[in-house]
């Protein structure tokens, strides 16, 4: 699970950095330079850094966990904050 999470992390940080905050995306270009308009930009991206920080909290209470012990036993309670 963390090695799961922790991908999923790396890969938020890629589709941050080189698609999201790359100029080229940018909506507000000009017609022509741009890859995406507005609407489009916001269906993609619109909640992508607030995804990455809950997913970089949740990664970070799972390896508190394992701190705890070398044989992570439950999470439950860990899934259970996250959603609800």
């Amino acid at each position: 699970m963390i090695s799961t999470e922790d991908s999923y992390l790396r890969s938020l940080d890629v589709l941050i950095t080189h698609f999201m905050d790359d100029p080229g995306m940018n909506p507000h270009l000009p017609e022509g330079r741009r890859v995406m308009d507005k609407r489009q930009h916001h269906v993609i991206f619109s909640n992508v850094k607030e995804v990455r920080e809950i997913s970089a909290l949740f990664l970070e209470k799972l390896h508190s966990r394992q701190q705890e012990s070398a044989v992570v036993k439950n999470i439950a309670d860990i899934i259970l904050d996250f959603v609800s």
